[in-house]
């Protein structure tokens, strides 16, 4: 038997408890909170499930220690947490005591093979055919799109819909923390994050992953999710010719992304500074039944509800942009409250 295969077994043992909810294709999450207290997630709400518990604490411990063994991780007195991943890609967390007072917790969101894209979003109703059209032109355009929503919106399901839109010629590397993407065409790296190992050593961020990306002649950079200064290396590799690039963040909405510092950001990675700047806004019902939205900062200002798109009129330009085709505004002339940009203000 393989090393996977092994591994397949002993975790499907250790997490006999919860097997049936592993095997349950209706569950998105599983969370573990101690030995007798364990929930479900289904079509976004929680409920506790009666009757099930692990046999003692030390069981659930041996499942932990299990997964971390088959993700090359630690749990231990030095390692509170660690982050890891079942055999069939379920994403975990683990934290334990004494930093956890309920006991060993563990959360598993199950991973599903994505069969997910922007024909059956319109087929569904979530989508009309001409917002599918523009989103998958700005795909085809290379466009940089952003998608923004909290966790459990679907973020990371309509990034794989858009990812469908790329064409199979283009050579893509995915970055993540922990691979949950799954594009279709033939030529495609994944990138994946690792932890420090046990004496510090061996780190891998998703920063480090991007810069080497870019000496991997990408056609395009797919990122799972924008947190850190990675951001900063994304945005600069739109401004240096990589467009076409992909990725999440965390926010409520694509407006509050566009802060003035991204806006100008983003100017020079769509070659035009002086391009006006909107927000695409697109209802996507995600696991948990929330919505995730949609930025592509070159895009028109247009609203995509639940059945319908309609153009609505542009919002408010972050400041320092102008119209497109205008030229910038003059700057000021000097004086003693706007010196000039050499000139250190004295008194």
């Amino acid at each position: 038997m393989e090393t996977r295969d092994i591994y397949t077994t002993t975790v499907r043992h250790f997490l006999g408890p919860v097997l049936s909810l592993l095997d349950d294709e209706s569950v998105t999450e599983i969370l573990i909170n101690g030995p007798e207290t364990i929930y479900a997630e289904r079509k976004g709400k929680l409920e506790r499930i009666a009757g099930v518990r692990f046999a003692s604490p030390g069981s659930l411990i041996a499942a932990a220690r299990n997964i971390a063994e088959y993700a090359g991780r630690s749990i231990d007195d030095d390692n509170h947490s660690m982050d890891a991943r079942l055999p069939d890609g379920s994403r975990v967390h683990v934290i334990c005591p004494p930093c956890s007072r309920n006991g060993v917790c563990i959360s598993i969101r199950k991973f599903k093979k994505s069969s997910f894209n922007l024909d059956k979003l319109v087929a569904s109703g979530s989508l009309s055919a001409e917002a599918k059209e523009f989103l998958s032109l700005s795909v085809l355009l290379h466009k940089n799109i952003v998608i923004a929503g909290g966790t459990g919106t679907g973020k990371t399901s309509l990034l794989n819909a858009l990812s469908a839109e790329i064409p199979e010629h283009e050579r893509i590397i995915v970055i993540e923390d922990s691979s949950e993407l799954q594009l279709n065409q033939p030529h495609t790296v994944y990138l994946e994050a690792q932890p420090a190992r046990p004496d510090g050593s061996g780190q891998v961020t998703i920063r480090d992953l991007f810069v080497d990306s870019l000496r991997m002649r990408p056609d395009r950079i797919v990122v799972g999710e924008v947190r850190r200064g990675e951001a900063l290396d994304l945005l600069q590799s739109m401004i240096s010719g990589h467009s076409g690039a992909l990725t999440t963040v965390h926010a409520t909405t694509g407006a509050t992304c566009r802060s003035p510092p991204l806006s100008r950001a983003c100017k020079p990675a769509q070659r035009c500074s002086s391009s006006s700047r909107s927000a695409a806004t697109k209802m996507v019902p995600g696991a948990s039944g929330r919505s995730a939205n949609v930025w592509d900062s070159t895009s028109r200002a247009t609203t995509v509800s639940k059945t319908s798109m309609s153009s609505t009129p542009p919002e408010p330009m972050p400041r320092g942009c102008s119209k497109v085709n205008s030229a910038p505004p003059a700057p000021a002339p000097p004086s003693p409250t706007n010196p000039p940009r050499w000139v250190t203000p004295t008194g």
